[in-house]
């Protein structure tokens, strides 16, 4: 049976009751509350459905935030020593325990944390048995293998149980790779969705947003940078081998780079952006094993200088106008003094790729390749903005926009014989500088916050 998430009709909206939530639906098996409340909305306001969550995942979430606490006061200690006053969180499971119930029940009725008693016993048996989705794993320490899966099925058949056996009014938000094989095992025809934002806009039809409400919530959002919490929150650290998911600390003033994927949810009064924030931000230490391989250092931390901060954001929106802004997610940290050594042919496409997350140019229409030249000017707010391209293939390469009485330049310079290692062997390495003098440490960014900070003033 293929769970497949696309080809929804009217007739499958109409029958879907509730919505199944699994540990890692959102916040990457972290205790996302602002996620959960704002599906919770949603699903009240859309047909009065439910959502339901089974214990398991109630406890893996207390789980992990008491994990998470732990690294906060960690990161707290440093920063109360370098000056900052930041207090410490409860350190005891049964505290996050108390929290995540509390928080879930404050959703509402229509939110509901569902017991496992009537199920445990088949799912103890998928894991000593090895039905799906139970499975042997290694050990972190490669000694030896473990069963797995009772949670898993528990939370499953804990669902199909609630639904009265009709697989058709229900679907499971999961990113669990064990989920097909448990449905497929027990032939549960059940749809699933791997994030929130596929469900939200199949279930919830959401819909592309109007250039003025964009730009409602982006002047809306410039003047609450400072406010969103970023104070402790989890990652992806892309430029890292492996993208490691660490714990960082925003720090400083916050530019905004990037707005883009916007959606609306005009039934719940919501609206959903992607965007790109570059600041500085706290970080573990790493150390470089070899050229694919890196230890993280999480009780070290470094002060690493305008950083990209991919995540996502949602605003209340009413009649009246904008009435606040969230950040609901955190999902990349791009680092930039660990990514600026690039393949020099990639430069250009690198540059114009990021500058299709400004509003208004989407579609610039330049080619990617180093060997053009190139010059583009197009209206943006009511004034010219010109775009222009220089250099060739083991030149210096430079992208410049000149934007009403101002102009910030991005160049490549070839530095091949500096990067005599494995993983640029036949590369032409390109450094990457700017003549920003707002985010001079972060040139794949510095066009987009000189744009977005003249357009959206």
């Amino acid at each position: 049976m293929k769970n497949k998430t696309n080809n929804v009709t009217e007739e499958w909206v109409a029958k879907i009751r509730a919505i199944g939530i699994d540990t890692n639906a959102m916040g990457r098996g972290h205790f996302n509350i602002k996620a959960l409340k704002t599906l919770s909305v949603q699903a009240k306001l859309h047909g009065e459905m439910e959502i339901w969550i089974a214990e398991p995942v109630i406890w893996e979430w207390a789980q992990h935030l008491h994990e998470a606490r732990g690294k906060f006061n960690d990161q707290a200690t440093i920063l109360n020593k370098a000056g900052y006053e930041i207090s410490h969180q409860p350190a005891e499971l049964a505290s996050a325990l108390d929290y995540v119930e509390s928080e879930v029940k404050s959703l509402g009725p229509h939110v509901s944390i569902l017991p496992i008693n009537e199920v445990a016993s088949d799912a103890l048996k998928d894991q000593i048995l090895l039905r799906a989705p139970g499975r042997q794993r290694e050990t972190k320490a490669k000694e030896g293998r473990v069963k797995t899966g009772a949670a898993d099925s528990a939370i499953y058949r804990a669902y199909y149980q609630r639904a009265g056996e009709q697989a058709d009014e229900y679907v499971i938000l999961s990113r669990d790779k064990d989920l097909k094989s448990a449905l497929d095992e027990w032939k549960y025809s059940v749809k699933s969705f791997p994030e929130p934002r596929p469900l939200q806009e199949q279930l919830f039809k959401m819909g592309p947003a109007s250039d003025a409400l964009i730009k409602s919530c982006v002047l809306h959002l410039m003047n609450h940078l400072e406010d969103l919490k970023m104070e402790s929150f989890e990652a992806k650290l892309y430029g890292i081998p492996g993208d490691p998911i660490s714990s960082l600390t925003a720090l400083g003033q916050r530019y905004l780079a990037g707005f883009y994927n916007v959606r609306v949810d005009p039934v719940a009064g919501l609206v959903f952006a992607d965007t790109c924030l570059v600041t500085n931000v706290l970080a573990p230490s790493f150390r470089w094993i070899s050229a694919d391989e890196v230890e993280i250092l999480e009780r070290q931390q470094d002060l690493r200088q305008h950083a990209s901060v991919y995540g996502e954001v949602r605003f209340e929106i009413s009649d009246l106008g904008i009435k606040s802004v969230e950040l609901v997610e955190v999902k990349e940290v791009e680092i930039a003094q660990l990514s600026d050594a690039i393949d020099a042919d990639e430069m250009l496409l690198i540059l114009l790729e990021n500058l299709e997350i400004v509003p208004g140019l989407e579609h610039l229409g330049m080619e990617s390749s180093p060997y053009v030249e190139q010059h583009r000017s197009l209206v943006l707010g009511g004034e010219t903005a010109d775009v222009e391209y220089r250099g060739s293939f083991n030149d210096v390469q430079q992208l410049m926009v000149a934007f009403e009485d101002a102009q910030v330049a991005v160049w490549g310079r070839d530095e091949t014989a500096n990067y005599p290692v494995e993983e640029y062997e036949g590369v032409n390495v390109a450094e990457l500088f700017t003549d920003s003098d707002v985010v001079p440490a972060n040139p794949k960014m510095a066009l987009n916050v000189f744009l977005m900070s003249r357009l959206y003033k």
